[in-house]
């Protein structure tokens, strides 16, 4: 008969497999119809939390998650900046809020591809946190994998960014240059990672306080009358 704290430690092994494998096969994967019910404006491209929304200025710009700053690129212009959080209870897609042409696909990846397990990745993010700073403090220096699709639309210069995880690669990019999308389109999958943010010109505002819940397509940002 097998030991009971060994028995204790294959039940918990086998309840984080699962729970593991049902975020992953199902939870994140599920998916919403568009439905835009942005009058005026324009919709979230995501579920999530808003954790941010500000003005930048011409030239290099860093997105925010969890209180480090990842470079975006450049804008040319004035640009409203707006970061969305996903939790794991969120769905992973991500849609393009607006019609446009895919003009530009920048990627940058993960620089530590490590090999792991879901559990083990699973086990990092929620017990070792201080893990990132151990890897920092070795001079093993990582960064997140993100990648940046740049629409034309006939509101200007529109930007999505997906912001992944440190060490493994997991967006799933579904669109090309060139391609012409429409209002709701699915842009990528986020497999591990948690946030998106939205570059779209200063013409538009954002009325919705830090904080706000956000659905795929609800009213995220208006156009400056």
């Amino acid at each position: 008969m097998l030991d009971p704290e060994i028995l204790f430690m294959l039940l918990l092994v086998g309840l984080m497999v699962s729970v593991t494998k049902f975020f992953r096969g199902f939870w994140f994967h599920r998916k919403a119809s568009w439905v835009n019910s942005a009058a005026g404006g324009l919709g979230s491209p995501v579920d999530g939390r808003l954790v941010y929304h500000r003005i930048v200025e011409p030239g290099k710009i860093f997105s925010t998650k969890l209180g480090e700053d990842h470079y975006a690129g450049e804008v040319p212009v004035q640009s409203l900046h707006v970061g969305i959080y996903m939790t794991p209870f969120d769905r992973h897609f991500v849609s393009s809020p607006i019609a446009g042409v895919v003009s530009n696909i920048e990627h940058w990846k993960a620089t530590a591809n490590l090999p792991m397990l879901d559990l083990l990745e699973y086990w990092r993010v929620m017990l070792a946190r201080k893990f990132d700073d151990w890897m920092s403090r070795h001079g093993w220096i990582t960064t997140n994998e993100r990648v940046r699709v740049d629409l034309d639309t006939s509101h200007g210069p529109v930007s999505i960014i997906m912001i992944a995880d440190k060490y493994v690669n997991k967006v799933d990019i579904m669109v090309k240059v060139g391609q012409t999308l429409e209002e709701g389109t699915a842009l990528a999958f986020i497999g591990r990672g948690s946030q998106t943010d939205f570059i779209l010109p200063s013409s538009f505002h954002c009325p919705l306080p830090v904080g706000s819940k956000l659905k795929i397509g609800s009213p995220l940002v208006k156009e400056v009358a």
